[in-house]
């Protein structure tokens, strides 16, 4: 069969846009703020406004970022942190010709690698740079 494709919103830093201007664009959300490209509907995308709106980019197996997919498009100061989430994109037991799936990993990220907030003050909440890759390996993922 053929593969889903994911997505992921990422926030411009850099244009000032009108929530007029933006109500209407982008792709239905799935969990993670990521969007299956089989479920276009610009209908029930988030309306982003302010300083930050942006635009769905391809997910790769392997990728792992931060998100509040409560709050696509907010500037990062009004975004609390136990809104922010941390997620990776993998296959079922590594398998590189799986099925990709995402998998909200916020737990395990905040135990081992950076915390909510960090994440906040770093400013990589919806970027466009991965903050960390996974990949299967003996022990898992």
């Amino acid at each position: 069969g053929e593969r889903s494709i994911w997505e992921r919103w990422q926030k411009n830093l850099k244009t000032k846009v009108s929530v007029a201007k933006a109500k209407g664009k982008g792709k239905k959300k799935g969990k993670g703020g990521a969007a299956e490209e089989e479920e276009p509907a610009a209908s029930d995308a988030p309306a982003p406004g302010g300083r930050t709106a942006g635009n769905w980019i391809k997910i790769k197996i392997g990728d792992g970022w931060a998100s509040a997919p409560t709050r696509l498009g907010a500037d990062d100061d009004d975004i609390q942190d136990r809104q922010v989430r941390f997620f990776i994109c993998t296959t079922a037991g590594g398998d590189p010709k799986g099925e990709p799936y995402v998998l909200n990993a916020s737990e395990w990220v905040e135990s081992h690698l950076i915390s909510r907030g960090q994440a906040k003050d770093m400013g990589v909440l919806d970027g466009g740079k991965v903050i960390m890759q996974v990949a299967w390996g003996e022990l898992g993922l």
